[in-house]
C-alpha cells in the first residue's frame, strides 16, 4: 500500500507546486507546504494565495486612477 501512497503523495505536490507557480507562495512554498503538511493542506494554501497576474492589473488600475486624479471610492 505504501508502494502507491507515497508516489502519489509526490506527484500530487508537485502538481499542486506547479499550480503555486502563479500566485505568491510560488513553485517552492507551495511544492514543501504539500510534501510537510499534505496534498490537501499545500492545495488550500495554494488557493488562498494572491494570484501574481492579479495584484499586477490591480496596480496598474490603480496607478492609471491616481494620474487621472480619480477618486476609486467613488466608482
Amino acid at each position: 500500500m505504501e508502494l502507491i501512497i507515497i508516489p502519489l503523495w509526490l506527484v500530487v505536490s508537485v502538481v499542486i507546486g506547479v499550480a503555486g507557480t502563479k500566485r505568491e507562495i510560488g513553485f517552492l512554498g507551495a511544492l514543501f507546504a504539500s510534501l510537510l503538511l499534505s496534498p490537501l493542506c499545500g492545495l488550500i494554501l495554494t488557493a488562498f494565495s494572491k494570484d501574481i497576474a492579479n495584484e499586477k492589473f490591480k496596480k496598474q488600475i490603480l496607478s492609471l486612477l491616481q494620474q487621472k486624479n480619480i477618486n476609486y471610492d467613488d466608482l
